[in-house]
C-alpha cells in the first residue's frame, strides 16, 4: 500500500511538472478569473442578459462586457462593452424593449434600447442618483429605491463623519451620513425623477400593482435600524401622496410581490431578532392587509429559504437541502424540489417555461445554468449549464 501510494504521487509530481504548474496558487491569480452574472431573463424566458468580467490591471477593476443570450439557439449578441459605462439592464414586461443605466461625467443617466440592443436613447432629463429600475407593467414608468438625505446631517463629506446609526449586527446599518432608503417614480414621457416616499423610513425593495397606479415596499423604521430585523410594507400611489401600512407583523415583512391577480405576496418571518427564524411566502388583500385572513405557502418546509418568486400561479424559492441551495417549488403546505442537489445556487429568474439560476459548477465560480419546466421527468431536473 505504501508503494502504491509513492507510484501515485509520483505520477501526480512528473504530471504537474509536465504542465507547467510549478508554482502554487497565489491571492492575485483569483483575479484573472472570468466571472459570469447573470442579468434579466426575458419575459418569455427567451433571451437571457448576462455579463463576463475580467479583470483589469490598469485599472484594478473588473471589466465587463453584457452579452443577450438566445437560449434556443445559444448563440449571444454584444448588448455593452466597458467603454459603454452602462449596467443594469432590465426587459420592459412586454419584452420589446430594455432599460439600463448609463454613467457620464456629469453623472448616471437613465436610457431605453430596442430588444436588440439597437435604437439608444436617453430617457432621464438629465443625470441623478438611480437604483436598480424597475418597469411599470403597462411599461410607462420605472421605479427604484436609493438612498437619499432626509433630515440634517452634521457631518462634512470628506472632512468628517457623523455615525448616526452604528448598528452593525445587521448587515446594511452602520454610517448613514444622514441618508435613507427612499422610493423614486419616473415617467417616460417627461424623463423627470420624483421622490414618491420622503419619510423617516429606510426603503428597501419594492414591486407595482398590476393597473401600474401604485408601488407597495418593505421599508424599516429608522427607530428600528441596527436593534432588530422588524420591517413592514407600505403602500403609496404613483402620483405620492398618503402613505399605508398594510402590515403589523413584529418580524421582517419583506420581497413584497403584487400578483396578477391583485393580491400581494411577500416573505414573513414573526421573529424580530433571529435571522435564521422560519419564514413562509404568505399572501393577502392589500385592502385588508395582514388583519385580514392569510393564504400561507411553505408552512411544512423543514429547512430555511431565501429568494422567492411566483410564476403562472406556482411559488419558487431557493432552499437548503442535502449542504445546498436548491430550488423548491412550494404550493401551500406541499413542495416539490426541482433540482437535483448537486448545486449551491444564490439566485434564479423565471420566464416562459424556462428556470436560470445561478451558482458554482465544478469549473467555474459562477455558473449559469436553465431548466426547462415543462420538460417532463420523474425526479428533480437535471440543470443544463448554458454559461460556464
Amino acid at each position: 500500500m505504501r508503494r502504491r501510494y509513492c507510484l501515485l504521487l509520483g505520477t501526480a509530481a512528473v504530471i504537474l511538472a509536465s504542465a507547467g504548474l510549478t508554482s502554487a496558487m497565489v491571492p492575485e491569480d483569483i483575479l484573472t478569473i472570468r466571472t459570469a452574472e447573470a442579468g434579466d431573463l426575458s419575459p418569455d424566458g427567451r433571451y437571457l442578459l448576462y455579463s463576463i468580467g475580467v479583470w483589469n490591471g490598469d485599472t484594478d477593476q473588473r471589466d465587463r462586457t453584457l452579452f443577450r443570450r438566445d437560449l434556443d439557439t445559444g448563440k449571444d449578441l454584444v448588448v455593452f462593452t466597458p467603454e459603454d459605462n452602462s449596467w443594469g439592464a432590465v426587459w420592459r414586461p412586454d419584452g420589446t424593449a430594455i432599460a439600463y443605466l448609463r454613467q457620464t461625467d456629469a453623472g448616471s443617466e437613465v436610457w431605453i434600447m430596442a430588444a436588440d440592443g439597437a435604437d439608444r436613447q436617453r430617457i432621464s432629463a438629465g443625470t441623478g442618483s438611480f437604483g436598480p429600475l424597475h418597469w411599470a407593467p403597462d411599461g410607462s414608468a420605472l421605479a427604484w429605491a436609493k438612498s437619499a438625505r432626509t433630515g440634517p446631517y452634521e457631518g462634512v463629506d470628506g472632512q468628517y463623519l457623523v455615525a448616526d446609526r452604528l448598528g452593525y449586527r445587521h448587515l446594511g446599518e452602520g454610517y448613514r451620513r444622514g441618508k435613507l432608503g427612499q422610493l423614486f417614480v419616473m415617467d417616460l414621457a417627461n424623463g423627470q425623477p420624483r421622490r414618491l416616499v420622503e419619510a423617516n423610513l429606510d426603503v428597501r425593495s419594492l414591486s407595482w400593482s398590476p393597473d401600474s397606479r401604485e408601488l407597495v415596499f418593505e421599508a424599516k423604521a429608522d427607530t428600528n435600524l441596527g436593534l432588530n430585523l422588524n420591517s413592514d410594507l407600505f403602500i403609496v400611489g404613483r402620483g405620492g401622496g398618503e402613505i399605508r401600512q398594510i402590515t403589523t407583523n413584529g418580524g421582517p415583512d419583506s420581497s413584497p410581490l403584487w400578483l396578477d391577480n391583485g393580491h400581494i405576496a411577500w416573505m414573513r418571518s414573526e421573529d424580530p431578532i433571529w435571522e435564521s427564524s422560519p419564514r413562509t411566502i404568505s399572501v393577502m388583500s392589500p385592502e385588508k392587509g395582514d388583519q385580514g385572513p392569510l393564504e400561507v405557502h411553505g408552512q411544512n418546509l423543514d429547512t430555511n429559504f431565501r429568494r422567492w418568486a411566483e410564476h403562472e400561479g406556482h411559488f419558487y424559492a431557493l432552499a437548503a437541502r442535502k449542504g445546498a441551495l436548491e430550488l423548491v417549488q412550494l404550493d401551500g403546505g406541499k413542495q416539490k424540489w426541482l433540482t437535483n442537489f448537486q448545486h449551491d445556487f444564490w439566485s434564479f429568474q423565471l420566464g416562459g417555461n424556462r428556470v436560470v439560476l445561478q451558482g458554482p459548477s465544478q469549473t467555474h465560480p459562477g455558473a449559469i445554468y436553465a431548466v426547462d419546466l415543462a420538460e417532463k421527468t420523474m425526479g428533480p431536473h437535471r440543470p443544463r449549464a448554458v454559461v460556464d
